[in-house]
């Protein structure tokens, strides 16, 4: 049986889904330079691994945030609930790979919604 990856194509960049379910969803963001996502949370932790180029995470405590840049090879465990956001003030295209381990099905319902 063949999987099919699912792209959510958006003005910054794209999604790619590899898998998503009740149990664990991974794929692929990719941000095109001097870009990011909105500030955001999810109801479980996100794994990330910087696939290619770099990328800068901003993680909030209310009004302030860290800022954490990711190289190639680079990974960030974000906790559940942790508002972030995914930036790329760079030059070259960012693609980063997460993986949530419990249920963000209504988050992916969601962001189809929004960039479909």
């Amino acid at each position: 049986m063949r999987t099919k990856f699912e792209v959510l194509k958006f003005k910054k960049g794209k999604i790619v889904i590899a898998k998503t379910g009740r149990d664990f969803s991974t794929g692929l963001l990719h941000l095109h330079p001097d870009s990011s996502l909105e500030k955001h949370n999810r109801p479980v932790g996100e794994q990330l691994v910087q696939v290619f180029g770099a990328c800068i995470m901003r993680l909030y405590d209310g009004e302030n945030f860290e800022e954490i840049e990711l190289k190639e090879g680079d990974e960030l465990f974000i906790v559940a609930k942790q508002f972030h956001m995914h930036t790329n003030p760079f030059d070259q295209d960012s693609i980063t790979a997460w993986r949530f381990d419990g249920d963000i099905t209504e988050v992916i319902k969601g962001q189809r919604k929004k960039l479909k």
